[in-house]
């Protein structure tokens, strides 16, 4: 048992501030420079690994006594790494849609009086935000192909394809076959892709389930707007 118990006594609600000032004007500041930060990291992380593979690649087959088993192992640990940045890239492209939405909520929230700004009115502007930009209110399908094409897009392609194609020296060199070169690769691709346009509707997945679940989804990673007093008070 414990002799030494922390003892959390509620503030009262008589210490609250009666007209509540809010400071959006610098919020929105921190969260315009973290999805900026969000989208730097994303390109660094493709020139790391552009810059990765142009130098080991050449490296490998420039030295005469390394045989196949070696740059097998070396083109693996390549493809291991490719597929691992991937994942954080797409991890990237949710939270950079979060920080979007983050801004644009920041900006709707200008035109309230700041005493009226409350937990209510955040979550439903947020989610008007998210309604206006949905990328899946005319369908998956419509969706994947209006966004396959754009400029962020077609960054991750490029690493995919990088990826993919370290996968396919791996694949031809296990294996000796050119089919298996390029089924392989290809069905690796098509799961990265999945992958991204999974992570990226679902923070716009409840504009067509309206599930608290799927909410919450987005609103947790907007920690620019949990401004709002979510704590118990005493009476």
């Amino acid at each position: 048992m414990n002799k030494d118990p922390f003892v959390y006594i509620k503030p009262k609600k008589t210490s609250i501030k009666v007209h509540k000032i809010y400071d959006l004007t610098t919020i929105y500041e921190n969260a315009h420079s973290e999805l900026t930060l969000q989208q730097s990291k994303r390109d660094q992380i493709i020139v790391f690994y552009l810059t990765l593979v142009s130098f080991l690649l050449p490296f490998t087959y420039s030295l005469s006594n390394l045989d196949n088993k070696m740059r097998i192992a070396v083109f693996i640990g390549l493809f291991i790494i490719g597929a691992i940045l991937a994942v954080i890239i797409i991890r990237y492209k949710v939270y950079k849609e979060v920080y979007w939405a983050c801004c644009q909520t920041l900006s709707q929230l200008a035109n309230f009086e700041e005493n009226q700004i409350d937990k209510n009115i955040i979550q439903g502007v947020f989610y008007e935000v998210l309604k206006k930009k949905n990328p899946i209110k005319s369908g998956y399908i419509n969706g994947i192909t209006k966004n396959f094409f754009s400029a962020e897009t077609l960054i991750y392609e490029i690493h995919i394809l990088i990826s993919s194609a370290i996968l396919v020296l791996i694949t031809y060199l296990l294996s000796n076959s050119v089919y298996l070169s390029i089924i392989i690769p290809v069905i690796y691709s098509l799961l990265m892709h999945y992958l991204f346009f999974k992570a990226f509707f679902q923070v716009f997945k409840v504009c067509k389930t309206n599930s608290n679940k799927d909410f919450n989804f987005a609103f947790s990673k907007a920690w620019f707007l949990h401004f709002y007093l979510c704590i118990d008070l005493e009476e």
